[in-house]
């Protein structure tokens, strides 16, 4: 597998490591391919390849075609076979392929299969049906499962909600993780204290509001911005001189420039339902200033990079509206665009920069108007997706004694108090339609270090 650090997903998948497999032309798996008796599987996808390669490969021939198609399906039958670790998902972990080819004892295929250890990440919220079905797939080669979740998190979907009514004695248990009862009936469980994966600014609310302060921090995730991510650094330091007009760059502090919390005044409506929210304010000046110098820093990877978060399906849908009219205008690929996503479909996702847009409007008279993100958990996801760079767009939280103790709300004042709140002086949108994106235009941002540089450095 290529260790490189930034190239896409899909250059890992099976698909390519098969093919990668055979240009390499060290396999052998003799079967028999497209009228050619038993050969070696391998050979024949090589020299399909290296046809296409050359021009060669009749795309018109019947022969080709199926010397091809056959050769493939027993190369990719044989890979997998003799694959020590498989990453999947609990809903494709039954896939024909993993049935038939993966931890199975097949002298023709030449491997044999002493035991499989599952191990099922983000169990606290996978439907339980899911967890269970990916361990009865091998269960007679099963010799342990291991469970790995976080209970303060997301709990676990509860698909019989909404369906009409169901006799069962237990529904108050519903949204109690497997994972978590099979710790009360005594089951091992060992507490994971330490995390590596987020700077220790970025973890360090999340970590002491939801986790009681009792996770620590790995000694790589003190680093400061200007030494893990040189240009990063630079760029958002350049970005708050420009957007926020701020007096100097040094002034900024690492802290500042990891967690900012940008108050845009706007208002929250709600979808044609009346069941989502949005505030269109929130998603103008990302567009019209931080997207540019982001775009500037990465280069055509700006999509694995940075993640927009928005608490509602209304405001997922205006942010992905305003990308993909922005992208139209200017010309731009999806590669160069963020990746825009909802709370709830980011569990067990994360990106170096992450702007949360919770669509969160108060004041003193409809203080009561802070949504469903009043949940914790939804919070705690939403807030440790970042690993580097955390920015919120929102509006003013009115402290109000009947709103003290929501996540959301602390937080906002936790900015207040520790000087990572910036005001963005911004009109109110009330044209209707795609009209409120007409005036946003493209940024000319000049940075003299880029994420490839970065890159490079290591």
């Amino acid at each position: 597998m290529r260790n490189h650090k930034y190239e896409e997903g899909r250059d890992y998948g099976l698909q390519t490591q098969v093919l990668e497999a055979a240009y390499a032309g060290d396999r052998v798996y003799k079967s028999k391919v497209a009228r050619q008796g038993r050969v070696n599987t391998w050979d024949v996808l090589q020299k399909c390849i290296k046809d296409r390669d050359a021009g060669t490969f009749d795309m018109q021939s019947s022969e080709d075609r199926a010397a091809y198609s056959e050769s493939y399906a027993k190369c990719k039958q044989h890979f997998l076979a003799h694959q020590r670790l498989v990453c999947t998902t609990t809903g494709n972990v039954a896939c024909t392929e993993l049935a038939l080819s993966w931890a199975v004892d097949d002298d023709d295929l030449g491997v044999r299969c002493a035991g499989v250890l599952l191990v099922v990440d983000e169990a606290c919220k996978d439907q339980e049906i899911a967890t269970l079905s990916s361990i009865f797939v091998k269960k007679h080669k099963l010799v342990g499962v291991v469970m790995v979740g976080d209970k303060k998190q997301l709990e676990p979907t509860v698909s019989s909600q909404g369906k009409g009514s169901i006799f069962n004695h237990f529904s108050e248990r519903a949204s109690i993780p497997l994972l978590s009862r099979l710790k009360r009936g005594g089951f091992p469980c060992v507490e994971l204290v330490e995390q590596h994966r987020m700077n220790v600014h970025v973890a360090k609310w999340p970590s002491k509001v939801f986790h009681a302060d009792k996770s620590r921090h790995h000694k790589d995730c003190y680093h400061p911005l200007a030494e893990a991510k040189p240009g990063l650094d630079n760029c958002l330091r350049t970005m708050f001189l420009a957007f926020l007009l701020v007096g100097t760059r040094e002034a900024l502090t690492d802290e500042q420039l990891r967690t900012a919390y940008f108050e845009v005044p706007g208002t929250r409506r709600p979808s044609s339902n009346g069941t989502s929210w949005v505030v269109r304010e929130h998603i103008r000046p990302f567009f019209e200033r931080i997207s540019w110098h982001l775009n500037a820093y990465y280069r055509g990877k700006t999509a694995e990079n940075v993640m927009v978060i928005a608490a509602y399906g209304e405001a997922c849908a205006r942010w992905s509206e305003a990308s993909n009219d922005i992208r139209r205008k200017n010309n731009l690929i999806l590669d160069d665009m963020p990746t825009i996503c909802t709370i709830d479909s980011t569990q067990g996702r994360e990106a170096t920069n992450v702007i949360i847009d919770c669509s969160v409007q108060t004041d003193e008279k409809n203080y009561t108007s802070i949504g469903f993100v009043d949940d914790p958990k939804r919070m705690n996801v939403a807030m440790t997706r970042a690993k580097e760079v955390r920015i919120f767009i929102g509006g003013r939280c009115a402290e109000k004694r009947v709103l003290s103790g929501i996540a959301y709300v602390d937080y906002y004042w936790h900015c207040v108090r520790n000087n990572l709140m910036w005001i963005v002086n911004s009109s109110l949108i009330t044209s209707e339609g795609s009209t409120w994106l007409k005036d946003i235009v493209k940024r000319d941002i000049t940075l003299p270090r880029t994420l490839s540089d970065d890159v490079a450095r290591r």
